[in-house]
Order: structure tokens, then sequence, then C-alpha cells
């Protein structure tokens, strides 16, 4: 009863002065938040950015959506990406999804530099050619304020008509060892330059028949051990920042859960067996796989107990936008109530600061 009462204490404290607690604080850290507009177009979220500090944001080009981009020429980029740093008491990482080919965000048509696909700098497979192709990338997203690309994916091209992967020719290459050889190089040329990597998406999304942005995809059938080699390889060279955790799903490895919400796959498959002891970063949690089969309540449960760090949240259509306030204040009530250890959102947060602290001033 006296604890009880004291929490109330404590949150109407919080609530009148306006401050958000220590707690909240460590919770922001963990989102990395999406936003619509550029740097003119929205400033509640710059209000909101000020207020939370989020732990990153994302930035995305928005066909689908005309006027809601947050991309529209080097200069407005440069322009936001200050914005968002000056803004924030801990620099936040700003994040895109740089791939090459048809997955880029600074796109040629709004002045920055085209790139070739990872499909076709897996198939040239000489290893010059791919370490100016990934330093042309890390050069261009440094000089814009960016500093972490979501890339390389180290899916295996095993699925050619893969509706979110070997469609769009995102994997370097069926073969682990080629696939391995080009992330490396892919990895070493964004820290060159400052901005960290992320390898995606775990634990092997190249043979989905379907895009799990839409719909639930399950490989159980189509996955297998090969999908592992390149993390096999990659973690012990301690050149990876951060594994992105697909929503597949894969009864081989969890009966009940997506990858990014499985205990077994994170914790037990990612860090225990395969020795990952860096960030986690969920995929987009924001995607119909995911988002269809579980309240916002019960994804954030779900994905903080299985074992990630960073949880993103694309904000990607007018239609759906979440607040960081409404996501920090949701994770906040787990923890009150007990449904979540004070102690996970502690070692996401010491795990996130260590990963800041290697390229940025914090």
């Amino acid at each position: 009863m006296v604890i009880l009462l004291l929490i109330v204490i404590i949150m109407l404290s919080v609530l009148s002065t306006g401050r958000i607690s220590s707690l909240e604080k460590k919770i922001a850290q963990m989102l990395v938040i999406g936003f619509l507009g550029d740097d003119e177009s929205n400033p509640e979220f710059t209000a909101s950015l000020e207020k939370y500090n989020p732990g990153g944001v994302i930035l995305y080009n928005r066909p689908s959506y005309p006027g809601t981009g947050n991309i529209k020429s080097p200069a407005q980029l440069r322009r936001l990406t200050q914005i968002l740093k000056q803004h924030s008491e801990i620099p936040p990482f700003i994040a895109v999804d740089q791939e090459g080919g048809k997955v880029i965000r600074l796109k040629p048509e709004q002045g920055f530099h085209p790139y070739a696909s990872a499909q076709e700098i897996g198939r040239q497979n000489i290893p010059e050619v791919t370490l100016n192709w990934a330093e042309e990338i890390a050069k261009e997203l440094k000089e814009n304020g960016i500093n972490l690309n979501l890339a390389p994916v180290i899916d295996l091209d095993i699925n050619p008509d893969s509706p979110a992967i070997g469609r769009y020719q995102r994997c370097f290459s069926s073969s682990p060892e080629i696939v391995t050889i080009h992330a490396l190089i892919f990895c070493q040329a964004m820290n060159k330059f400052t901005v960290y990597n992320c390898l995606k998406h775990f634990p092997g999304h190249g043979s989905a028949s379907t895009d799990s942005h839409y719909d639930k995809a399950d490989v159980s059938q189509s996955w297998n051990n090969l999908e592992l080699e390149p993390y096999q390889q990659l973690i012990p060279e301690n050149i990876a920042d951060m594994v992105m955790v697909s929503h597949i799903y894969n009864k081989r490895l969890d009966e009940n859960y997506p990858a990014s919400l499985s205990k077994n796959i994170i914790t037990s498959l990612l860090r225990d067996r395969l020795n990952w002891q860096g960030v986690v970063i969920t995929d987009d949690l924001q995607m119909k796989a995911v988002a269809d089969q579980y309240n916002l309540s019960e994804v954030l449960r779900l994905a903080i107990h299985a074992g990630n760090d960073l949880l993103l949240f694309g904000n990607s259509k007018p239609n759906n936008q979440l607040t960081i306030e409404q996501i920090v204040l949701t994770i906040r009530e787990l923890v009150y109530s007990g449904e979540i250890p004070k102690s996970y959102i502690e070692h996401s947060y010491q795990r996130i600061r260590q990963l800041k602290a290697k390229f940025i001033d914090i």
C-alpha cells in the first residue's frame, strides 16, 4: 500500500510540473520513431522530441502520401537533421534505409546520387567495387546528417520472387559466403564515415512468399539454417552495430510468436547461441504482420520481454500515427504494473548509450 501511494505521488508530481521522470527518459531512448512532414511542417513533433528525447528518428520518402515525406532535397535534409539534433538532449540516431537500388530514401530525382542494388553488387562480386559503392553511400549520408543506415540486408536470396526482398533485389546473393564478404565491407564503410550499420532481417527473410508489411509471413517450411551463417560469421568480427529482427513467423524456432516478439529467437538464439551482445532493433512494429495480431500494449510487452532494445515505429501512414508520449506512457504503465521488469529497461538503456558513445558525443 505504501509503495502504491509513493508511485501515485511521483506520477502526480511529474504531471503537475510537466517534467518527465528518469524512467520515462530511459524508455524514450528505446524508441526510434517516424513523423510526417519536413522541418517546417511538423512543429508538434519537434516539441515532443524536445520533451521526451527519443533514442532515434527514422526518415522516409512517402510516394504513396504526397506532401508527408521527410526528405525533399539535400539542403532541406541537412536543415532537418540539424534541427533534430538541436532539439535533443541526447543526440538521436537519425536513420534511413539506404540500401541501394530500389530501396533508397535519398533519391536521385531529389538531387541525391543513384546507387546499384545489393543484388548487382553481389553479382559483380568484386570487393573493390563493393567498397567504392558502400563508401559513396556512407559519405552522402554523413554529409546530410544521417548517422544510422538500416542496412545491409544479409538475407539470402532464396526466393527471387519474395515480395519484400528478392523482388526488390535487396540481397547480395543466395550464397552465405558472398553475402558475408560484401556485408562486412558495407559495415566497415559505414563506420569509416561514422555511420552506424544494421544487419537485417534476423533470422532470415529471404525465403518468404508474402510481405510482412501487409500480411503474416510464415517461412516455417522454406527457411533453413544456412540463413544464420552470415550472422555467425559477422558477429565475431565486431563490426556490426545493431541487428534488426523481422516479423517472420518460423515455427521451427518459435511455435507462437513472430521473430520480433520471440524470446526464443532473440534471447535464446541471437544473444545466447550466436553471442550477439549488442543492440537489437525491431522491424517497424506498425507493419501488418504484427499490428493486425496484437494491440499496442501487447506488442510493447512482448517486444521488450523478447529482448529488443530499440522499438521502431515508422508512422508512415497519415491515418495511423502514434505519438512518442503514447508509447512512452504505455511502457511506463507496463513497468508500474509489473508486466515489464524495470531491469529490462535499464539493460536496454545501457546498451543504447554504449552504442551511441561509439560515434555520438553524449
